[in-house]
């Protein structure tokens, strides 16, 4: 994987192959493409997304987010680290469902 140089931003897919900033932008509008993983938990929503950024100089960025949303309220579900593959950003997903379904039951 190439990284951008420092203070760079660059676009990667979710596979991590880079992208111009119009191919990227047309992907970012693309929900269903975007869309890792959603899930009810009661009446607490989780929805894992990918955004696309490589903002780091050693790292990926915020490739993939994780959001939780009670009643109308989105709360980043990460802080200071966000899954940088598709099968982690589906593995982060899964682990906040379970934690959500173990404080409920």
């Amino acid at each position: 994987m190439d990284y951008p140089a420092s203070g760079r931003v660059a676009r990667r897919d979710k596979e991590g192959r880079p992208l111009g900033l119009l191919e990227w932008a047309q992907l970012f509008e693309d929900y269903n493409y975007r869309l890792v993983a959603e899930t009810e938990v009661d009446d607490v929503l989780v929805r894992t997304l990918w955004e696309g950024h490589d903002v780091q100089v050693m790292g990926a960025g915020d490739m993939f987010h994780t959001g939780v949303r009670s009643g109308e309220r989105w709360q980043d579900a990460w802080t200071g680290h966000h899954p940088c593959t598709v099968i982690e950003a589906e593995a982060a997903h899964e682990l906040i469902v379970a934690k959500l379904r173990q404080a409920v039951s």
